[in-house]
């Protein structure tokens, strides 16, 4: 929290209570909601210090109170699913209550720069811990990467599948990484044929700079067979060996 929080604003319970009070539209904002994958190289009490060290930079320094929880991989999913949810308070903070929402806290030029933030502080401590994985906050298009990205399947997607349905988000990146696989294929085999393209032109020079070499010293042989047995004569010059 701010440090011009009301003490009562540090529970929960009365928290979100007063956030829904404070709205008089049925349609409002309550919070703004934030999910975040956490490195998994990092023990958990890294990512705490991670995600507090983020989340007072970013958020609490900006006038918001946030309230997250880090979540562990579940029994059947990915063991590498550590993430974080993250809930942002919208208003300001006005004497004892809350006073008019932020609206540029909603603008896609902060989401941005939250994402890059994101990326600096991980990387920083994935550095201080010695492991040498990095996050690119970056889509794959703007690092150069020709890969399509998949989608988020989502809990409901997971139990599908796990009931043995099919969830088209899930179809829908089985579909994408065989695409992929499939380019990562043809590029390897591209750049295994540019290889031995590039072996046999150098073969084919060496073979053919062989033969001049070879001319010419043959060239040179004769010449020097005609000036003993006739000396030297005027013309044709001596042929140069080849550089």
């Amino acid at each position: 929290t701010p440090d011009r929080t009301p003490d009562w604003m540090r529970d929960r319970e009365q928290l979100f209570n007063a956030i829904e009070k404070a709205e008089r539209r049925k349609d409002s904002q309550l919070a703004r909601s934030i999910d975040i994958a956490l490195p998994c190289e990092l023990s958990l009490q890294h990512n705490v210090e991670l995600v507090r060290n983020f989340v007072d930079a970013e958020y609490v320094s900006r006038g918001m109170i946030a309230d997250f929880a880090i979540h562990a991989p579940g029994r059947k999913g990915d063991i590498r699913n550590v993430h974080v949810h993250i809930l942002l308070t919208t208003r300001e903070i006005a004497a004892q209550g809350f006073g008019p929402k932020v609206r540029e806290w909603n603008g896609k030029t902060e989401l941005l720069e939250w994402r890059k933030a994101w990326a600096d502080h991980a990387n920083r401590i994935l550095e201080r811990e010695g492991f040498e994985e990095r996050i690119d906050h970056r889509s794959l298009s703007d690092q150069g990467i020709d890969r399509e990205p998949t989608t988020h399947v989502g809990p409901t997607g997971k139990e599908m599948e796990q009931r043995g349905d099919v969830s088209d988000r899930a179809q829908q990146n089985r579909d994408i990484k065989a695409v992929n696989d499939n380019l990562a294929k043809a590029k390897k085999e591209l750049a295994e044929s540019e290889k031995r393209l590039a072996d046999l032109r150098r073969q084919q020079v060496a073979e053919r700079m062989e033969r001049i070499q070879k001319v010419a010293r043959a060239a040179n042989a004769l010449w020097q067979k005609a000036e003993q047995r006739w000396g030297q004569p005027s013309t044709p010059e001596r042929a140069p060996e080849p550089e």
